[in-house]
Parts: structure tokens; sequence; C-alpha cells
């Protein structure tokens, strides 16, 4: 079990604490907790462990080390403790680009003109329900052994990731998917389908799809996939890019 950080502030005055919302995924709350468990500085931040700061403010519903981890707050502390990060992260800036001009005011206190926003932007929105093509692999079909170079004369399949984690699914409900995947031979424009297959699947975070290729001629391919998800009849989901491509790597066949 994580052990929780004291509770009792760090002998770091106040005008040495950092900024900790400069940490994408912190607020003025969560750095407010922060401070109050004794965490004021990028550096003690980064000598921690996801579990241990999740611990530390454990009565914030929601924050949980898995979030700490996918949101990566200790490689972010670590870039800005050693001072690799000398302006605001693009997260911060690009929502300040969105804050209208009539919300911007001239400082009083700078005879230079320095601009600062009356108040903080709004942060973006993260795109929710998107499907994501992780990872394309040629493999023998039997073997299922990933290969660059193959035999003309023998199956081949095409084994594919699938990214659900973005995906607002409804629970209990089967996904029906289409995935095709196509060649290029170098040196030609024109795309073949080399197979395609149908089913349906239970959503899960990550899903392996293997697509059985037809007989190629010799040469050499550029091979791309294309998969398309969508719900049962009569079930309904919020918009959403349910379509991923990617293109593999270059194939050998001889």
């Amino acid at each position: 079990m994580a052990k929780k950080p004291s509770r009792t502030p760090r002998a770091v005055k106040p005008r040495d604490a950092d900024d900790l919302k400069l940490i994408n995924g912190i607020g003025p709350i969560v750095e407010s907790r922060l401070r109050g468990v004794g965490i004021y500085t990028f550096t003690h931040l980064a000598a921690l462990s996801p579990a241990d700061i999740a611990a530390a403010v454990s009565d914030l519903a929601g924050l949980t080390s898995e979030r700490i981890i996918k949101q990566d707050w200790i490689g972010q502390a670590h870039k800005l403790a050693a001072g690799s990060i000398l302006t605001e992260p693009e997260w911060i800036s690009q929502g300040r680009k969105q804050v209208p001009a009539s919300t911007l005011v001239e400082s009083s206190s700078s005879a230079a003109g320095v601009f600062e926003s009356v108040s903080p932007p709004a942060a973006t929105p993260v795109p929710a329900n998107v499907l994501h093509l992780r990872e394309i692999e040629t493999v023998l079909y039997d073997a299922l052994v990933p290969r660059r170079i193959l035999p003309f004369d023998l199956p081949f399949g095409v084994c594919l990731t699938l990214d659900l984690t973005d995906m607002a699914i409804p629970d209990e409900i089967l996904l029906n998917y289409t995935a095709t995947i196509y060649g290029r031979r170098l040196g030609n424009r024109t795309r073949q389908t080399l197979g395609e297959m149908q089913g349906t699947l239970m959503p899960t975070d990550k899903i392996r799809l293997i697509v059985r290729g037809t007989g190629l001629e010799r040469g050499v391919y550029c091979v791309e996939a294309t998969v398309s998800v969508t719900l049962p009849a009569g079930e309904s989901m919020p918009p959403a890019d349910v379509t991923a491509h990617m293109r593999g790597d270059l194939i050998h066949v001889y």
C-alpha cells in the first residue's frame, strides 16, 4: 500500500512554491490540496509515485493513480523542475489564443505594456469517442509470426491492434466492425484490396484482428488498413470518429 506523504508542510516558503498548475491535469483545486499536504514544488512532486500522490489527496473523487499516469504528472514535473520548459506549456498557450481580445487588459504596473488575461482560459475539451488503429503488422497466416519478407505462394495475414479507450460505448453492447487491408506496389499508384473481414466484437481497451490477405505478385508493397465500427441496429452512439486508417511497413514478396 502506498504511503501518504506527510501532511505537515515542508520547510518551503510560499514565495518559493512552484505554480503546479503548469502541469496539465492540475487545476486550482488540486494544487490547493497538494499544497495542503506539503507538496509545493515540481521537485517534490517528481520524487513521488502516482500512488503516493493519489493517496495524499484520496478524498478527491476521480483523482486516481491511473489518471496521474495517463496525464504524465511525474514526467511533466521532472521537465519543469529541470528548467527544460521555460515558457508555459502548449496546452495553456493554445487555450489562451482562444481568449477574446476584449478580455485582455494592459498591465498598469509595467511600462513595457505587458498584456495579461483577466481570467484563465477555459480548458480545451479533450475529443472523445474516437477509434484508434495503433499497430499494423504483416504475418505468416498460420504461424502468426511478423514478417516483412513473404513468399508469393503462401497465405499471409495482417494483424491490426485497435484501441477503444476513447470510445463511449454503452455497457454490454457488441460492435459490428469491417476491416479492409490494401496493398500498393511501389511504382504503381493503383491501390488494390487484399482482404476484408466483417464481424462483431466485445469492446475492450485493446483488440487484435487478423485479416487474411490474398496472394501477391513478386515485388515491394506498402500495406494499409482501414477499420470501421458501428452499433447494432436500434442502438445510438454520440457523434464519433468510428473509422481509423493506418499505413504499415513496406513488405517484400519474393
